[in-house]
């Protein structure tokens, strides 16, 4: 091949292109439309859930799940579906007054949340993201991670473990305990002996009321060779008001009850009484 013909053959190359360079300079395809759970909350766990996760989050804003984000703050929602301008997340994270400390979010993470909120601040799957949905707490709501959490997984029927050994099959008394017995086994580990019947009566007091059992009620207990004995007493254990009296005070300090103010003036709460004793009669 002449120089004059290599060079025109060049110039032709040029001109026409490959095909497959000229495949490269076409528009790329829209991008698929962030999802929460991939996209956006490893950003939101990097720079916000620090403050805004747990059981107390600041200013009531939780970002460590899509609920939490459409929930909002105590002072109202943070997004609105389909309008980031107008969201106040978008807003104190383009502007950088959010986080406070730490790295701020980078061009590209900000762009991926703006794009999450103006394409309907979608879940996985089918979500479409509306107010109306978060009445219910869906699995595609939760990550990987917390869909892993025991109760969320769907209720199973194992078989009742069998091929105990003679001394551990004596032990069995419904189905639970060949369950227990089992891994036990598996462990080359024993039950302890069982509880005479004074010390049992005396743990299910304890563990029901917080109380000893009276002399009367453990003599009248080991009187009665009934098989269901001990099944009445149980029964009427959590018939008693010492039951209400020691489960319904965990309930009354989650609720800060007080029969008086405390505090500087301790005075009285005249009626308080009444909802104590609601509680305890429940």
């Amino acid at each position: 091949m002449s120089r004059l013909t290599f060079l025109a053959a060049l110039a032709a190359a040029v001109q026409c292109g490959d095909p497959a360079i000229a495949a490269d300079k076409t528009p790329p395809t829209a991008a698929k439309t962030p999802a929460f759970e991939k996209t956006v909350l490893p950003i939101l766990k990097a720079r916000c859930t620090g403050c805004h996760s747990g059981t107390k989050p600041k200013a009531g804003l939780d970002l460590s799940s899509r609920r939490g984000v459409l929930t909002g703050s105590d002072n109202g929602a943070v997004v609105r579906l389909n309008a980031a301008e107008s969201s106040r997340l978008w807003g104190v994270l383009a502007s950088n007054r959010m986080p406070p400390k730490g790295p701020k979010l980078t061009a590209a993470e900000k762009g991926l949340i703006r794009t999450w909120i103006n394409e309907g601040a979608r879940g996985t799957g089918k979500d479409s993201g509306t107010s109306g949905e978060l009445g219910e707490i869906r699995l595609e709501d939760l990550s990987e991670e917390q869909r892993e959490f025991w109760s969320f997984q769907p209720p199973r029927r194992h078989p009742v473990p069998k091929g105990l050994q003679p001394e551990n099959a004596r032990r069995v008394r419904n189905p639970i305990d060949s369950f227990i017995l089992a891994s036990l086994q598996d462990r080359h580990l024993k039950l302890s002996p069982e509880a005479d019947r004074a010390s049992l009566l005396r743990r299910l007091s304890y563990d029901l009321t917080g109380l000893p059992p009276a002399d009367h009620e453990l003599a009248r207990f080991l009187a009665n060779p009934s098989p269901d004995a001990f099944r009445h007493e149980v029964n009427r254990l959590l018939a008693s008001p010492a039951y209400g009296e020691r489960w319904g005070r965990h309930w009354l300090d989650v609720a800060r009850y007080a029969d008086t103010g405390g505090y500087s003036n301790d005075f009285e709460r005249s009626n308080a009484w009444r909802y104590r004793d609601y509680v305890i009669r429940a």
